[in-house]
C-alpha cells in the first residue's frame, strides 16, 4: 500500500531538509523521507480527489501546503481537519495560531475561510486533536464560531 503526501508540502519540506533546517523536529527525515525513497509515496497535488467520495481541501498555514481531508458519502459530508486547529477555543478565537503553525496569519485566514464554508452545515468536522468525543459542528457565533461536539 502506498502513502499519500501532497506534493508542495513534500516539497517545503525537502528543502528545508536540504538547509539543514527541520522546523518539525525529525519529522521529515525519520516518517517522510524514508517513505519516499522507497518508493512508496504517491505525491499528489493539493486539489487531488481519489474519487468522488474522498477529496481535499487547500488550507495552508500549519504548515506550507496544509489540507484537510473531505469524505462524501451518501448524502452526507465528514472533514478531516488535521492540524488546521488545535483546541475548540479556536472556533472562538479564529486569529489564535497554535506555537508550531509555520504561518499563523496564514492559518488564521485557513481557518476563518473554512468555518465559514461549514459553519451551519450538517458537516461534521473531524479534529485530530480534540478530545472524546472528538467530531463535532461549527455554528456561527458574532465575528466568530462555536463548536459543538456530537454526542450521538
Amino acid at each position: 500500500m502506498r502513502n499519500t503526501s501532497f506534493k508542495g508540502e513534500y516539497a517545503a519540506w525537502e528543502a528545508e531538509n536540504a538547509k539543514g533546517s527541520n522546523p518539525p523536529g525529525t519529522v521529515f527525515r525519520d516518517n517522510c523521507l524514508p517513505i519516499v525513497e522507497a518508493g512508496q509515496a504517491l505525491l499528489v497535488d493539493d486539489d487531488y480527489a481519489l474519487d468522488d467520495t474522498v477529496t481535499l481541501t487547500p488550507t495552508p498555514g500549519h504548515s506550507p501546503c496544509h489540507c484537510c481531508v473531505n469524505i462524501v458519502s451518501k448524502g452526507q459530508r465528514a472533514v478531516v481537519a488535521g492540524d488546521l486547529m488545535h483546541h475548540q477555543i479556536q472556533c472562538r478565537e479564529p486569529d489564535w495560531s497554535a506555537k508550531p503553525d509555520w504561518d499563523p496569519k496564514q492559518s488564521t485566514l485557513s481557518r476563518r475561510k473554512f468555518f465559514a464554508s461549514v459553519a451551519d452545515t450538517d458537516t461534521l468536522i473531524l479534529p485530530v486533536h480534540f478530545p472524546a468525543p472528538t467530531a463535532g459542528l461549527i455554528k456561527p457565533l458574532g465575528d466568530a464560531f462555536d463548536y459543538k461536539f456530537k454526542r450521538e
